[in-house]
């Protein structure tokens, strides 16, 4: 899917009369999708680790799913005007928690400083 990543949300859903933490992944495209996934998948984690390294939200990026061994899947992104993965480092003791929080400050500084740029050409 190639889109702008516009906002991260945790959600909880009902499964088996548990509840179950969900990673919402919204994507701006020709329309906004939004990329739902269990927050404990190596997806997520594969994912929060190369957006934690993207700069500039403002960016189109690809985002790619990625097959492993048997039911797992991981998470690429690319920058979609140059199509250079952003790679980053596996960490399985990372704290992902502290991670969503550094990429949900990215993006909020993005848009905010986008939303501001757009009032200026306005005038």
């Amino acid at each position: 899917m190639t889109g702008y990543i516009s906002e991260l949300k945790l959600t909880t859903k009902q499964f088996r009369e548990r509840d179950n933490i969900k990673l919402d992944i919204v994507v701006r495209t020709d329309e906004i999708y939004i990329i739902k996934t269990g927050i404990e998948t190596n997806f997520v984690k594969t994912f929060i680790l190369a957006a934690s390294l993207v700069q500039d939200f403002s960016k189109s990026m690809i985002i790619a799913a990625i097959t492993g061994k048997e039911n797992v899947f991981f998470c690429r992104i690319y920058d979609a005007a140059t199509k250079i993965r952003i790679r980053s480092e596996w960490n399985k003791y990372a704290d992902w928690t502290a991670i969503i929080d550094s990429v949900q400050t990215k993006l909020q500084i993005s848009q905010n400083f986008h939303i501001v740029s757009a009032e200026a050409i306005l005038f």
